[in-house]
This record gives structure tokens, C-alpha cells and sequence, in this order.
């Protein structure tokens, strides 16, 4: 299986040691002028994870397959979502300097998601821009981008002094071992002890 590291046939022109070095370097970028990453070797790396993806064939899989696949796939999307923030960031700099609409005109694309998830996606990276601890646990996959919206929504209506009350890394350490539910009632604690 390819979260094996072990593609076999499914995907005979791209090995799995390739697809995970193209998940890691893809999560690894800076999204900015970083000369590591030139917008064409991310694209292309892009592309071959894409392809990977969509050639994995999950018909044979047992159960142990099933359940750690899933583990995997879950990580990925963590660090995806952690790069949809970073792009945010990106957007809302270049925004600045009057070179590009705002992350959520840049995330809302042509159509490609509806408005409530590009807006979901530019709060997500404002979030993590104003608790870069926070954005740092997401682009690892530590955390999840529900996770994040759970921030953004308990912080909102906290002071720049309470929002530094808060243990972020206990609350992310909580985050990355627990489902949103429970998290979000773990924050709404914490919040209410910096109030």
C-alpha cells in the first residue's frame, strides 16, 4: 500500500518514497520568494502527488490497511490545510502591497470552493499568522484546520493581552490528541480563565 511506502502497481511511474518527499517538501515550502521553492518545482511536485493520490486503488485493503491508510490520508490533509493557510498569508501580504485580492478573493478562486469554505480558509490563516504557534502545529499536521477555526473562535473577542494568557502549546497539545468536540470545550475553559 502506498502509506506503506509500497506502491506496487498502483501507481507504477511514481514510487511511494517519491509521493511522501513530495507531501513533505510541499508542507516544508514557504510560501513566498523562497528560491527552494519556485512556483514551478512546486507545481510539478504538486502534480505528481496528485497523481499518486488518485492512483491508489483501495480495493484489496483489509481492515489494518483501512485504519492506517486513514491515519495517513488524515495527516496529509492536516499539512494541506496548514499550506491553503500559508497561500492565505501569501495573499493577504501581497494584498497589501496592492498586487493581489485578499485571501479570501485568492481562496475563493474561480468557483473551485464555496464562499463559506474560502472564508473558513482566510480566518484559518489569519489565525495562524496572529499565533504563529498555532499555524506552525497546522502546517506540521499536528493539528487539524477544525482545530484552528475552534481558535479563531474562541480568541476573537480576546484582547492581544488575554489571547497571551492562554497556554497555546498545552492547548495545542490538547488539540492534537483529542476530537474538535472536546477541544473546543477544552478552550472554551481556557478562555474562560484569561477572561
Amino acid at each position: 500500500m502506498w502509506f506503506r511506502r509500497d506502491l506496487g502497481g498502483y501507481a507504477p511511474n511514481l514510487t511511494s518514497e517519491r509521493m511522501f518527499d513530495n507531501v513533505d517538501y510541499m508542507a516544508g515550502c514557504v510560501v513566498t520568494d523562497n528560491p527552494r521553492a519556485s512556483s514551478r518545482t512546486w507545481f510539478e511536485q504538486g502534480r505528481d502527488f496528485g497523481a499518486a493520490v488518485a492512483a491508489v486503488d483501495v480495493s484489496s485493503w483489509n481492515a489494518a490497511d483501512v485504519d492506517a491508510g486513514l491515519i495517513e490520508i488524515r495527516s496529509v490533509q492536516r499539512r494541506l490545510d496548514g499550506l491553503v493557510a500559508r497561500i492565505g498569508q501569501r495573499a493577504n501580504a501581497l494584498s497589501a502591497a496592492g498586487t493581489s485580492g485578499s485571501a479570501g478573493e485568492v481562496l475563493r478562486g474561480r468557483g473551485g470552493v464555496a464562499g463559506s469554505q474560502a472564508r473558513r480558509e482566510a480566518v484559518r490563516a489569519e489565525t495562524a499568522e496572529e499565533m504563529p504557534q498555532v499555524g506552525a502545529a497546522l502546517s506540521s499536521g499536528l493539528i487539524g484546520g477544525a482545530h484552528v477555526d475552534v481558535f479563531a473562535r474562541h480568541t476573537a473577542d480576546l484582547t492581544p493581552e488575554q489571547v497571551s494568557g492562554l497556554d497555546l502549546d498545552g492547548l495545542i497539545g490538547v488539540a492534537s490528541r483529542v476530537p474538535v468536540e472536546t477541544f473546543n470545550r477544552k478552550m472554551r475553559t481556557e478562555v474562560d480563565r484569561v477572561q
